[in-house]
């Protein structure tokens, strides 16, 4: 709901601006999401990386529908997924939060939570 205002980055615009149009970011997002998860475990960090990319270069319109969509999918993963998967998606949500600022805050509890619950259990040695 609060993307049409997104406040991003001037280097976010500034890089994508003339490069990507609405089209092309919607076209890779969709590449992106198909093989988020059929892919072999190193490939799959990378596109995890780079779906908070892709929201943060979109259009305002594009992003408000790709925020909820990217966000639920990072916080189910991390929530569910082992020590490594829970990371990069960890580090995919903290850059989806910088990309997207305010409109972030109604998944910022779930990404706190999960990310305490990833630092206890490496206190516990529980981690891995």
């Amino acid at each position: 709901p609060q993307c049409a205002s997104l406040p991003r980055s001037a280097e976010h615009r500034a890089a994508f601006a003339e490069v990507l149009s609405a089209t092309e970011v919607e076209r890779a997002f969709r590449l992106v999401w198909r093989l988020r998860d059929e892919s072999p475990p190193h490939l799959r960090v990378a596109l995890l990386a780079a779906l908070p990319r892709l929201v943060a270069v979109a259009p305002p319109p594009l992003a408000e529908q790709l925020l909820p969509l990217v966000a639920s999918h990072l916080l189910a993963r991390a929530a569910s997924h082992a020590s490594t998967a829970r990371t990069a998606c960890l580090l995919a949500l903290g850059a989806l939060a910088l990309a997207t600022r305010s409109a972030f805050l109604p998944y910022a509890a779930g990404a706190i939570s999960i990310a305490r619950a990833e630092i206890d259990s490496e206190r516990g040695g529980g981690g891995g």
